[in-house]
């Protein structure tokens, strides 16, 4: 796997021997395996403890996959990594030490693959305290360090597998967009809620099985400011309100994220057209800026002066790479002087907000890949509001 090559190759130039993986994002991309989010039952059983796990050894090339007994039917169709082993935290009949069932079988793991002259990394901000004291305590004298830097450096330029992936997960996110403009357009007295779970139902449809869903849909004035994640609540829409829906979905352990604004039951308003107007210009000069070589704050300023020129101040970032996770690095903002690169995927979403309290918001955001020669949107859905 071309994954697994460049993490070995990066691995050797930092002097790590071993990695022990088990954040969600890292775990997928090494071996496709896109652990189930705990929820209820299943957060409960899992005490805490990351559910899967993955070890590269980069002297023999020697991977291995670890997680829980429940997942085994989705690691038989998922999973690429062929030593796979799993573990029980949850009886029927009889009581599991979820602490010694981690440790034991992490110890086993790790077992014949670590020494006393061995550097581990393993990745500070996930694995819990209970297993690097087993490590340190079970190993002694092994060298432990940070390796999250090391699989960064692999995963910011996505593989040809990964861009596939991707691009189901934005197939699947212009199905639910798609929905929403033709919900606005044939109107017909919906609250927020009924339309959220409207789109929701398009993507499932569309992506043939259960998938992760998040985001926020906004229709006309909110009462206070904007949060994150403000919407759906149990609001009547009004004809002539506007609406922005912001819609993230993973697929098999990737994510796509775009918005779109839409105007419903009726053509959008001169204010509306012009405040659409703008952020759909500078959407097009990100577009336009975006290419291999710029610096990731060089594009940001692209979109500070489109939105300055036109009176709005600037408050927040121009975009964001997307991959395993629905946020990740590098981001397109003001202090990220990261280099573009080819095959960099990112989510672009040029935004302003009107209205008192600023309630009011316009978003536009697509999904594109880095080329030769400059961006290709991924996204195939077409903005709610358009002859502008």
């Amino acid at each position: 796997m071309e994954e697994i090559q460049k993490i070995i190759h990066n691995m050797k130039a930092s002097n790590i021997d071993v990695a022990l993986l088990c954040s969600f994002e890292n775990v997928v991309y090494t071996s496709g395996f896109d652990t189930p989010t705990t929820a209820g039952a299943g957060n409960d059983f899992a005490g805490g403890y990351p559910l899967s796990y993955v070890l590269i050894n980069a002297r023999t090339s020697e991977l291995k996959f670890l997680t829980i007994d429940f997942y085994k039917a989705i690691a038989d169709e998922q999973c690429f990594i062929e030593q796979q082993e799993f573990f029980n935290l949850f009886d029927h009949f009889k009581s599991v030490d979820n602490a010694n069932a981690v440790c034991t079988a992490v110890r086993k793991m790790l077992s014949g693959q670590v020494n006393s002259h061995t550097t581990l990394g393993i990745e500070k901000k996930c694995l819990p305290v209970l297993l690097y004291e087993m490590i340190v305590s079970e190993f002694a004298g092994i060298k432990i360090c940070e390796v999250s830097e090391v699989i960064y450096g692999a995963r910011k330029i996505k593989t040809d597998r990964e861009i596939k992936l991707i691009k189901k997960s934005v197939e699947v996110n212009d199905s639910g967009m798609n929905a929403f403009v033709n919900i606005a357009k044939n109107f017909s007295g919906q609250n927020e809620i009924e339309v959220w779970n409207h789109v929701r139902s398009k993507l499932t449809e569309t992506n043939g099985e259960d998938l992760i869903i998040f985001g926020e849909l906004i229709t006309g004035q909110r009462p206070k400011p904007l949060g994150f994640l403000s919407g759906p609540i149990d609001r009547k829409i009004e004809i002539g309100d506007l609406g922005m829906i912001d819609l993230s979905n993973r697929c098999r352990g990737y994510w796509a994220d775009c918005s779109n604004v839409v105007v419903f039951g009726s053509g959008p308003s001169e204010q509306q057209k012009r405040y659409t107007k703008i952020v759909n210009n500078a959407y097009e000069a990100i577009l336009s800026a975006i290419k291999p070589g710029v610096r990731c704050c060089d594009v940001d300023a692209v979109a500070h002066k489109v939105f300055n020129s036109s009176g709005f101040d600037f408050l927040v970032y121009t975009g964001h790479q997307i991959g395993c996770t629905v946020n990740e690095l590098p981001r397109i903002l003001s202090y990220e002087t990261a280099l573009i690169e080819k095959n960099m995927v990112f989510s672009i979403e040029p935004q302003i907000y009107t209205g008192d309290f600023n309630a009011v918001c316009y978003r536009l955001e697509k999904v594109i890949i880095v080329k030769d020669n400059g961006a290709e949107e991924l996204s195939s859905f077409n903005w709610g509001i358009q002859d502008l």
